[in-house]
């Protein structure tokens, strides 16, 4: 399920973001499952591919805030993957900046590029050529695909690492965990188009990605067993908790103070 929804209004794309809107939109003219991307591993399930429609509609409204709703083992990863396979002209990605929770989800979304993307290098024999990590053991800041930490992008924010206008399109992985006012604000105050990722859109009643962007797509736990994108072992449903977590118990980047 992709749609377009009215109550947060549209943004002014830059000739950038034009642009790979327009390239997005040529891709997914294409009747093959690796979208026509030459050289590419990657082939979508048709139902991932309508991923990528929902968020072509989306940069087609002008909407610079959206996000991708799908159980765990859906291929969310891959199908971003896909995404900037799509974007990559002449050997290089387009200024990305993956936000992800913690130092496992980082390495994860390393290993990710390595095994399935390599193409997103210039040559496709070393991976890493346009990819850069910034967290508190690695800090890159001349890379097209910059992976960060949450806490980290926060960081690069309060201290002037980048710009606002220094990516293209900024992918938040657990796009939930986003949702301190401190994370909120951090990224609306940039210029790129926000992608959020999540499993659980509703962190808990009180705060949701609804209040900060529109949904781009949905597929629901059942839909993706029945598809046979995910088995019927990974569909745990958990109840959203019914608590609002006091701001005074987040730290300065946002995450939960556990002292």
């Amino acid at each position: 399920e992709f749609r377009l929804r009215g109550f947060i209004k549209a943004e002014l794309f830059t000739d950038e973001q034009a642009r790979l809107t327009e390239r997005l939109g040529t891709h997914l003219d294409s009747k093959t499952p690796s979208l026509g991307v030459a050289g590419s591993t990657i082939a979508l399930d048709p139902e991932q591919v309508n991923v990528l429609r929902g968020v072509y509609a989306q940069l087609k409204a002008k909407q610079k805030s959206m996000y991708i709703e799908a159980p765990t083992g859906f291929g969310k990863t891959v199908v971003i993957l896909k995404l900037l396979e799509a974007l990559t002209r002449d050997g290089k990605p387009p200024r990305i900046m993956i936000a992800v929770p913690d130092i496992d989800a980082l390495e994860t979304w390393r290993n990710a590029i390595e095994e399935l993307a390599p193409i997103l290098s210039k040559d496709g024999k070393n991976p890493f050529e346009h990819i850069g990590y910034y967290y508190e053991g690695q800090k890159d800041t001349d890379k097209a695909i910059t992976i960060a930490t949450m806490t980290s992008m926060v960081l690069t924010n309060q201290n002037k690492v980048f710009g606002n206008d220094d990516f293209d399109i900024t992918i938040i992985d657990e796009g939930h965990s986003a949702l301190s006012d401190l994370r909120v604000s951090v990224l609306a105050e940039s210029g790129a188009v926000r992608i959020y990722l999540s499993a659980t859109p509703a962190y808990t009643h009180a705060k949701s990605l609804d209040n900060v962007a529109v949904r781009a797509y949905r597929c629901s736990p059942e839909y993706a067993e029945q598809l046979k994108l995910v088995s019927k072992y990974q569909n745990i449903i958990v109840a959203q908790p019914d608590i609002v977590l006091d701001e005074s118990v987040l730290n300065q980047s946002g995450d939960i103070n556990l002292a």
